[in-house]
C-alpha cells in the first residue's frame, strides 16, 4: 500500500470517527419536525448541491447556522445523515421512495442515483405506477424509462 493510500484511509477513518452528528465539531443545526440535527456544513456541502448553494451564498442559514426542512420525514433524514456520514446501505423497499425524494430534493445526487439503480432493480407490478408518479413529480430523467416499465406492465396484464 502507498503512503497516499495509507493516508487517505486514515484520513477517512479519523474524519468517521470525530464527525459524528452530535459532536463537537458540528457547525449547523438542521431541524426536521421537532427533531434537530447536529450537522457539519463541509459534509453536507460535499454531498449536496441544495447545502453547498445554501453555505456559500449569504443565505440565512449560513448566518444563523441553523436549517429549517419542511416535508421531510425525521426518520427519513436520520438514515440519510446515516447513510452520508457513515457509508450505511440505507435503503430498502419500504423507504426507497422517500428516500429518493429527499435526496431529489436535497439534490444528493449520489443518493438519488443509488436510489434510482435500487428502483430499477426492484420494479415490479405493484410499484411500477408509484415509481413513474414520483420520477414525474420530481423532474427525473429516468421517467421515460418507467413510462416504459409501465406500459410494459399494462399491456402484459391486458394480455393475461
Amino acid at each position: 500500500m502507498t503512503w497516499a493510500q495509507v493516508a487517505a484511509i486514515n484520513l477517512l477513518q479519523g474524519i468517521q470517527g470525530r464527525l459524528q452528528s452530535g459532536s463537537p465539531f458540528a457547525d449547523v443545526l438542521v431541524q426536521v419536525g421537532d427533531a434537530e440535527f447536529p450537522c457539519h456544513r463541509v459534509i453536507l456541502s460535499a454531498y449536496s448541491d441544495y447545502f453547498l448553494a445554501m453555505f456559500t451564498s449569504g443565505m440565512q442559514e449560513d448566518v444563523t447556522r441553523t436549517v429549517r426542512l419542511n416535508d421531510v420525514p425525521q426518520q427519513i433524514f436520520a438514515s440519510i445523515l446515516d447513510a452520508l456520514y457513515n457509508g450505511r446501505d440505507i435503503l430498502d423497499e419500504r423507504n426507497v421512495i422517500e428516500v429518493w425524494r429527499v435526496a431529489s430534493m436535497l439534490q444528493v445526487t449520489c443518493l438519488r442515483q443509488y436510489c434510482e439503480d435500487f428502483l430499477a432493480d426492484h420494479i415490479s407490478n405493484e410499484n411500477c405506477l408509484t415509481i413513474w408518479r414520483e420520477a414525474r413529480l420530481s423532474s427525473c430523467t429516468v421517467s421515460g424509462y418507467y413510462r416504459s416499465c409501465l406500459m410494459r406492465v399494462f399491456y402484459s396484464n391486458k394480455t393475461s
